[in-house]
């Protein structure tokens, strides 16, 4: 990966820049409440479908037969370094996102007092595309008129973010949270625990 040659930076969103983590405990003891189905075994079920490649939530919800409960956007924190990472870049490419989001991501955006720093958003709801589909990362090169190889993919998922951007021929930087698939996590160019990691691959 030539960082002089980058121009744009793409972002995933949860788990990425956004810590979804108490929205999604929220959302899920919504689920399971009045039913017989302890947490851990239903977190259980999310992660075995995600590792599927499919949508977790939705699938689990299908196999214990309950009823989806809507997302609580309220609970949605940034990163401690979230920002940080967003000024230092900001002053060296431009920033764009691709992401599978729930309508309403640009006001969510504003909220969260970021919106400012992205100059394309491409998500799902709006395109009616879902990554890994490799059109949704195709509509947001267009939009930033911008080559393949002259930007970087940052997400926390191999399957969605890491894999398909390379197969576009995009670099990737891999952020590994919760979501582990180490067997092939040296698809990525580079590989960081934590945002404030891509502040010094930008100034190596």
């Amino acid at each position: 990966m030539k960082i002089n040659q980058i121009q744009w930076v793409f972002f995933d969103i949860g788990s990425t820049l956004v810590d979804e983590s108490f929205a999604l405990e929220t959302q899920f003891k919504k689920t399971i409440e009045k039913h017989d189905i302890s947490y851990d075994e239903f977190v259980s079920k999310i992660d075995e479908y995600t590792r599927l490649g499919k949508h977790g939530y939705r699938e689990a919800c299908k196999y214990y037969g309950l009823e989806t409960k809507p997302w609580s956007s309220d609970k949605e924190r940034l990163y401690c370094d979230t920002i940080e990472v967003l000024e230092n870049l900001s002053k060296k490419v431009k920033l764009g996102i691709i992401a599978n989001q729930l309508p309403g991501l640009k006001e969510r955006l504003i909220k969260l007092k970021i919106a400012d720093y992205f100059e394309v958003i491409v998500s799902s709801s709006d395109v009616q595309l879902e990554k890994p589909d490799h059109k949704i990362f195709e509509i947001a090169l267009h939009d930033a008129k911008c080559e393949s190889n002259e930007a970087i993919m940052i997400g926390d998922r191999i399957d969605n973010d890491i894999l398909p951007a390379k197969q576009l021929g995009m670099n990737a930087i891999w952020v590994q949270r919760d979501f582990e698939m180490t067997d092939i996590g040296n698809l990525a160019d580079k590989h960081v625990t934590s945002l404030r990691e891509i502040i010094e691959i930008f100034v190596s």
